[in-house]
């Protein structure tokens, strides 16, 4: 090989080397705050509900609890790994916020969010979610037929 091929082989190592550490270096690749998601999110149709909004909060946070907490995810015999996802509910202005999230880790950020609020004499509870991608988009569906008191799978 020539010196010119070399250094450039040379130079190429160090920017993937670069790019690497950047990428390991616990840099969330997922929206790190609730409002960054609600920013970039996809967001989905508003749903509209004839329950109260409490009763319909509680549905929905009884769903997200049972699909998204602490666990350890076998991979093997003896391998596997923490998944830490976790519901965050926050409740303020009559209305309930349900935020799946990681507080830590190469996962850590917000990937659902679920706002259940009280409508008017039409809609009496209107829902509306938002997503981090397509996978987290899934959830919509399972998160509008456990509001209307349905206890849906949680899916991969």
């Amino acid at each position: 090989m020539s010196l010119t091929h070399n250094l450039v082989l040379h130079s190429s190592m160090k920017k993937l080397i670069a790019i690497s550490v950047i990428l390991l270096s616990g840099c969330s690749i997922f929206p790190e705050t609730k409002e960054e998601l609600l920013q970039t999110g996809t967001k989905s149709p508003e749903y509209c509900f004839n329950d109260e909004s409490e009763l319909v909060a509680r549905r929905v946070e009884t769903y997200l609890s049972k699909c998204f907490r602490p666990s350890y995810v076998r991979t093997g015999y003896v391998t596997g790994f923490a998944n830490n996802q976790q519901v965050k509910k926050e409740v303020s202005n009559g209305a309930t916020g349900l935020s799946v999230y990681s507080p830590s880790g190469a996962d850590a950020g917000y990937f659902l969010h679920a706002l259940i609020s009280k409508g008017d004499a039409i809609c009496k509870t209107r829902m509306s979610i938002t997503a981090y991608n397509f996978a987290w988009e899934r959830h919509f569906g399972r998160l509008k037929e456990s509001a209307e008191g349905n206890e849906p799978g949680c899916g991969l």
